[in-house]
């Protein structure tokens, strides 16, 4: 027997469950977990906000663990063999049918209706599938990858769900060289996208939220232009203005969650410029906003960023293992600030929904 938490989306506190080690098929692994994370779509869960989802659940849908157990053969997804005690993560999404229109012709397979994602749409009476458990079983489709010894995997979550969003969105951004950079947000998804702007040749990087902590994060991070919302977005205007001639910022990033955030990042990009859209992965209402001035006038280029695919998890562990003259792996270690044990779920989602941490690790296991 083993103990998992599970969330029933009425906001109440995680459930503590006692489960009995799953029956493998042929190509399924059984994992120990060693570490997790706390993560915004996880506080979704407990409110209940999110669209389908099949409560109870079993969240924590990025993970690292140690194989216990498998069935048969099985390789990971640069073709070496898995065997048992290695170290693996895996691609949360899987299920893609890979013959739907999304998944053949529209190049959209994140918007296959078959697509299933760990700690998120799979119900407690499936198995333990969501990372706040002490056991994880890994279907025999899901992609896995051994983690290379360069990499820890307490950094691993570090960068956890938000680190492959972030690329997503740099992707659908078309960041160019020089470009003026704002981000909406400096929980883990904005500071990601800081990072990786950054690295990527942004001109300057400008962090915007509301929260006085979360800001000084950003500055321990090295992002030299903070601007608090939390009275206006006159100062951040003024800001993009001024590093601009006037113009405002060529690409705005949203990583806040908050639709309000929507007409004032709008009001920020440039004329011609992007507005990245990457936060609202769950619909807390509509927010004003103006067609003609906000969009068409400004002719303004918006993109949505929906979940990642195989190629952004593959990108997060050679950025988090393999140093380049623009981008220190180690920077995620920063982020990595305070670790909970696993019976302590509870006190964690507290702490990232007060704002009181920045990234919330649950430590299940002891890695050796």
């Amino acid at each position: 027997m083993f103990t998992a938490y599970s969330l029933s989306g009425d906001g109440s506190d995680p459930k503590p469950l006692s489960l009995s080690d799953p029956d493998l098929k042929e190509g399924e692994i059984l994992l120990e977990t060693l570490v997790t994370e706390v993560c915004g779509t996880d506080l979704h869960l407990q409110s209940g906000v999110m669209d389908g989802v099949p409560y109870p659940v079993i969240p924590g849908h990025f993970l690292v663990g140690k194989v216990a157990r498998l069935v048969g053969p099985r390789s990971d997804i640069d073709g070496r063999p898995i065997e048992e005690g290695a170290v693996l993560a895996f691609l949360d999404v899987h299920g893609t049918c890979g013959r739907c229109w999304y998944c053949t012709s529209g190049l959209a397979p994140n918007r296959c209706p078959h697509r299933k994602v760990y700690g998120v749409s799979h119900t407690v009476s499936e198995g333990p599938l969501g990372g706040w458990s002490q056991k994880v079983l890994i279907k025999a489709d899901v992609h896995c990858a051994l983690l290379p010894v360069s990499l820890p995997p307490e950094r691993y979550i570090a960068g956890g769900c938000a680190l492959p969003t972030a690329i997503h969105a740099l992707e659908r951004a078309s960041l160019q060289l020089h470009d003026l950079v704002v981000v909406q947000g400096a929980g883990p998804v904005g500071l990601n996208i800081a990072f990786l702007a950054r690295a990527s040749g942004a001109k300057e990087v400008i962090v915007v939220d509301h929260s006085k902590e979360r800001l000084h994060t950003a500055e321990q991070l090295g992002f030299r232009q903070r601007v608090s919302t939390k009275d206006n977005l006159s100062a951040a205007t003024t800001l993009a203005g001024t590093l601009s001639d006037g113009r405002g910022a060529d690409v705005v990033f949203e990583a806040t969650g908050s639709p309000q955030a929507i007409p004032e990042g709008l009001s920020l990009v440039r004329d011609g410029g992007r507005y990245i859209v990457v936060g609202q992965y769950a619909d807390r209402g509509g927010t004003m906003i103006s067609p003609h001035r906000h969009i068409n006038k400004k002719h303004v280029t918006i993109h949505g960023v929906w979940g990642i695919e195989l190629r952004h998890f593959r990108r997060m562990i050679q950025i988090l293992s393999e140093p380049t003259p623009t981008l220190d792996p180690a920077i995620w270690d920063a982020l990595a600030t305070k670790q909970y044990p696993l019976h302590e779920v509870g006190k964690a989602l507290q702490d990232v929904r007060s704002g009181a941490v920045t990234k919330a690790l649950l430590r299940v296991a002891a890695s050796k």
